[in-house]
């Protein structure tokens, strides 16, 4: 393929179109290895890759939904903008809108590789230059980290990321769940195995991964996880973690890593007490990690087929902590 060429008005004009070997001019661009189109400036910004990881019903979809939907006002707090969100991230919010009263998103299907999700942060350096960088987020099922096959075909999507969220449910904790050990196939340390050989490229937990990764419990505010948590930890899941103010009062670029601490270690003594397996395995193969969760408003949102009644993921409202969706987020940036 070649750039069509013409007069400097021409050239600006058809700066995005490419001639192809058939002699057809093509404005539409793709990705060669994924085949999922791509947005009009891809590639002229840096790009960071994003996979959000976790079984189907984690609230993957959900989360995603939410945190695009208010990406501004999250990234506001840490000194960044968002231009615009580009079509495939408007179309999988418009598709998957959580509502009060409705039902909520479907999950994701276990082995169909849903349309990556892209869009742009932009900051301002010290010298008043505009940065902007590029993010494409994947939504990986969990599930498929249980077959080589789907392992294989997920691998480089896996391989190429900047960052990892991985979503952990209640139900996966048998002290919580109340299921025996072998009980369920699902447990979170087969995805985070498969994530860190993928990564490193060998088996040997020896060679740690140092690619950043947030662990997250979602849906925290289930009555059996809020019968499980201390007072303590409950009451700071509620406060929002507080900007990082420049001299004139704008917040900076920056997660305020030092007051999410706290918060960090009451998650990881929480988990420890109850998945001591989990803890003892993201310590052994990975070098940059952190514990968040998310909690949600108590909407309860219809039934949906095929799907089991669940809480609404909304920002605002009594028992809702914005900063736990963007969080995890910020801090694998």
């Amino acid at each position: 393929m070649e750039k069509v060429e013409g007069s400097s008005e021409e050239t600006q004009q058809n700066d995005e179109k490419i001639e192809q070997q058939c002699a057809k001019i093509s404005t539409r661009r793709v990705c060669p290895y994924c085949h999922n189109p791509l947005w009009q400036n891809y590639g002229k910004s840096p790009v960071k890759f994003i996979s959000v990881i976790g079984i189907a019903g984690a609230g993957k979809t959900v989360y995603l939904s939410q945190l695009l939907k208010k990406i501004n006002k999250y990234v506001a707090k840490v000194g960044l903008t968002s231009p615009s969100l580009k079509k495939a991230a408007l179309d999988f919010c418009e598709n998957n809108a959580v509502i009060k009263g409705e039902a909520l998103p479907n999950s994701t299907p276990e082995i169909r590789f849903q349309q990556p999700l892209f869009f742009e942060l932009e900051r301002e350096t010290s010298d008043n230059r505009i940065v902007t960088h590029a993010f494409v987020m994947y939504d990986v099922a969990g599930e498929v980290f249980k077959s080589q096959d789907l392992v294989d075909n997920y691998a480089p999507f896996v391989r190429r990321a900047d960052g990892v969220i991985v979503l952990i449910t209640p139900e996966q904790f048998e002290s919580i769940s109340g299921m025996g050990a072998g009980a369920t196939e699902d447990d979170p340390e087969t995805a985070l195995s498969a994530i860190h050989d993928i990564v490193t490229g060998t088996k040997e937990k020896s060679k740690k991964c140092d690619v950043p990764i947030a662990i997250c419990l979602s849906k925290i505010d289930e009555e059996n996880i809020q019968n499980a948590l201390d007072d303590q930890l409950k009451r700071r899941l509620l406060e929002d973690v507080k900007e990082i103010f420049d001299s004139e009062g704008f917040p900076k670029p920056s997660f305020n890593a030092e007051e999410y601490t706290p918060i960090g270690e009451g998650l990881f003594r929480f988990i420890k007490t109850h998945e001591m397996q989990l803890v003892t395995h993201v310590r052994t193969c990975y070098s940059s990690y952190a514990y968040f969760c998310f909690y949600c408003a108590r909407l309860p949102g219809r039934r949906k087929e095929g799907r089991r009644e669940g809480f609404v993921q909304v920002s605002g409202g009594a028992g809702t902590s914005q900063k736990n969706r963007r969080a995890a987020f910020m801090a694998v940036l």
